[in-house]
């Protein structure tokens, strides 16, 4: 525990596991790969894509789209089990947003202080 307190939550690496910063090198990797290379590629285009997965992963991906500092994401804690964010495009600055509104439950991820999400 006093290792991680020095390095951070980020950077920790648990004996025999990996760090947020291991995984979000893959998250980013796959992220990248969805955008660019695996939807453009399906012949039928659809208006959703579900991506179900682990609370930390869905911080990563989050940390990933809105370019969270690693300050912001030590903040920013795991959802509870069911619960889900909901991501939408803006056509118009061709950015995601997140929908409170549509998510569960209605609320933007729980944070141990402002998060300035876009």
């Amino acid at each position: 525990r006093a290792e991680e307190d020095v390095v951070g939550r980020f950077y920790y690496r648990r004996p025999n596991a990996e760090s947020s910063a291991d995984v979000y090198d893959r998250v980013a990797a796959f992220w990248s790969e969805l955008i660019t290379d695996i939807l453009p590629r399906q012949e039928t285009r659809f208006g959703t894509c579900l991506i179900v997965t682990h609370g930390l992963t869905m911080r990563l991906i989050l940390m990933k789209i809105f370019r969270w500092s690693v300050e912001t994401f030590e903040t920013v804690w795991n959802m509870d089990n069911c619960n889900h964010i909901t991501l939408r495009k803006d056509m118009v600055h061709m950015a995601y947003k997140a929908c409170p509104g549509s998510s569960y439950p209605k609320q933007l991820p729980w944070a141990t202080r402002p998060v300035w999400i876009v």
